[in-house]
């Protein structure tokens, strides 16, 4: 027991102490708590999403299960087209100096967006350029 009083100006300068300066080990534990909570959160998510993709590709409904494979063949004519067969023709044309225009497609970054995104490399890239960035959660 304080008999003297004193006992309450040090726990009130104690308290205004730690207000000002708190404590580096505690905040350090909050800052830990809160990058844990979120990585149990994208955690939750991926599992969720394998679980969809799962039940997906088991549809025997063409229309269920073939909807990522039909996307992902469509982009692979757009990369063989501009990437292997828009090239061999404008040098076809030009070796046999026809005048020919051959139609080219517009890659622009959605097609790449939609490739990352079938394949699940979005987030590594977004993961490395933070890294690189510098603001990456240690």
């Amino acid at each position: 027991m304080d008999l003297t009083g004193l006992g309450a100006f040090a726990d009130l300068g104690t308290a205004v102490i730690n207000r000002i300066w708190p404590d580096a080990t505690e905040s350090e534990r909050i800052r830990l708590a809160a990058t844990l909570a979120e990585l149990d959160a994208v955690h939750k998510e991926r599992l969720a999403q394998a679980e969809v993709n799962q039940a997906e590709a088991g549809n025997p409904n063409l229309f269920v299960s073939g909807a990522r494979p039909a996307l992902l063949w469509c982009c692979v004519l757009i990369f063989f087209y501009t990437y292997i067969l828009y090239p061999t023709a404008i040098f076809t044309v030009a070796l046999c100096n026809a005048g020919i225009i051959i139609p080219k497609l517009a890659m622009d970054d959605t097609i790449w967006n939609l490739v990352f995104g079938l394949l699940g490399l979005g987030l590594i890239g977004a993961r490395s350029y933070e890294k690189v960035k510098g603001v990456a959660a240690k």
